[in-house]
């Protein structure tokens, strides 16, 4: 079920039933006097679209403030999100128009209806009094709502920790009624939750499917963009969470562009390349394996190069027989003790030591320098 789909059928439920009691203690089929809203009556549609619009601002806020390639490319596909989901927000708001109006419209029709017949209508319990919701409660109530990034603020609930509870009832317990309201505004849904929240779910905390026997006859569906999975191309995490080939190549695609997403996992369970093996393309893999010895070496040395910057392997940290590494990629040298280019047919020398006692002393001239300044300054 779509997470929108599932807010507003959750808020619906709520005031058609309202709406029945109010019908039915009016003996005049008087119109209610408008009431302020109050809290857990917001629209749904109204919450989307603010969200959708705050992190709208806040991703042209991180573009102005000169973010990478990487993030750039990130904030594209957010904000193509987000305006897709503007998009639904509109077409559902016309759709509950139309609702409306053809809801108002029913009364009339039933007392124009000949012979008195009358709809019949199975006899439903009460319905207890539900706890007034905001979107943060209805949204740990989707079905399905393990495979969102959902936002929990500045603290990330553990929930595979033995030594409290789990799941919605753990994140009901974190939040009490008193405070639940100031920590969605503040720290749920302010500036810069969506890509918290996303860099968040692909770090892999997020909690894995409920047990549940599957219909073989129902295609499952991938965890990332949601669509049908093709015969043959199913690669299931060892969470359970199903993935399509290309979501799964991206996965590790990403691993390798940032050391925080290495390396790949689901719900905290590492993905093991034979799982993937066969599946994902060589060079996906061929490239991920090269990455993993990059980011498995404490001190790294690169080619000092500008244009080139190549992994060259661990650096040296002893003080004598320092070799130069000759690069692949562009044929330079690099010092394997200081990373600096050592020069064809020129003997090198580090300078890391003498560099540093030089930096020392012009600072301590400068230093000097102003404090004689102020001096000559507070005699005049």
């Amino acid at each position: 079920m779509d997470p929108a789909d599932a807010i507003w059928d959750a808020l619906n439920d709520e005031r058609h039933e309202e709406r029945r009691n109010a019908r039915g203690n009016d003996a005049n089929n008087e119109r209610e006097a408008p009431r302020p809203p109050e809290q857990g009556d917001e629209d749904p549609n109204e919450l989307l679209a603010a969200i959708a619009r705050l992190h709208l601002a806040d991703i042209e806020a991180l573009r102005e403030a000169g973010a990478g390639e990487d993030a750039l490319l990130a904030l594209d596909l957010f904000g193509d999100e987000l305006r897709h989901a503007l998009e639904m927000v509109e077409d559902r708001e016309v759709a509950a128009r139309v609702q409306r109006d053809d809801r108002e419209d029913r009364p009339g029709r039933e007392h124009r209806a000949e012979d008195g017949e009358q709809e019949r209508r199975d006899p439903q319990p009460p319905r207890a009094e539900a706890p007034e919701a905001t979107l943060a409660s209805l949204i740990r109530r989707i079905p399905g709502a393990w495979a969102l990034p959902l936002p929990l603020g500045g603290i990330v609930h553990d929930q595979h920790d033995d030594t409290g509870p789990a799941g919605p009832d753990a994140a009901q317990e974190a939040h009490p009624a008193g405070a639940g309201e100031e920590h969605d505004a503040d720290h749920i849904w302010g500036p810069g939750w969506l890509l918290g929240a996303a860099r968040q779910w692909m770090l892999g905390n997020g909690t894995p499917p409920e047990d549940r026997d599957e219909d073989p006859e129902v295609p499952p569906e991938c965890v990332v963009c949601t669509d049908v999975i093709p015969l043959g191309e199913l690669i299931r995490a060892p969470c359970g969470h199903p993935y399509d080939v290309h979501c799964m190549t991206s996965v590790f695609t990403n691993a390798t562009r940032d050391e925080a997403l290495f390396p790949p996992r689901c719900c905290r369970t590492r993905i093991p390349v034979e799982l993937v093996r066969g599946r994902v393309p060589d060079t996906t893999l061929a490239n991920f394996s090269a990455r993993a010895a990059e980011f498995a070496t404490p001190k790294r040395l690169y080619c000092a190069a500008p244009t080139c910057s190549a992994f060259l392997g661990a650096r040296y940290t002893g003080w004598f027989f320092a070799r130069a590494i000759l690069c692949a990629g562009c044929g330079g040298r690099t010092c394997s003790r200081c990373a600096q280019a050592v020069k064809p047919d020129e003997r090198h020398r580090c300078r890391t030591a003498e560099d540093e006692n030089e930096l020392a002393e012009v600072a301590a001239r400068e230093a000097g320098r102003a404090a004689r300044t102020a001096r000559r300054s507070s005699s005049w």
